[in-house]
């Protein structure tokens, strides 16, 4: 294998490492949001206040809204 050869495998062993590591935290921030979205739920059927909820789990006002009117479109 000549130079050229062994830095476009290192290259692309590099490229591969990185692409997983950013998977690995794109998946890990998925299931955090996730995980939010899902006691931001049971806060809101448990009739916390939203201003509660806010400061507990980081979601806006709109996200909350929204947990709301599905909660809510569920209950019916």
């Amino acid at each position: 294998m000549n130079f050229g050869q062994q830095l476009e495998q290192r290259g692309f062993k590099k490229g591969i490492q990185k692409g997983m590591q950013k998977g690995m935290q794109a998946s890990h921030q998925d299931v955090w949001q996730a995980s939010k979205v899902e006691t931001a739920q049971k806060l809101l059927l448990a009739k916390v206040d939203r201003a509660t909820i806010q400061r507990a789990t980081g979601l806006t006002e709109e996200e909350l809204e929204a947990l709301a009117h599905m909660a809510h479109s569920t209950e019916q």
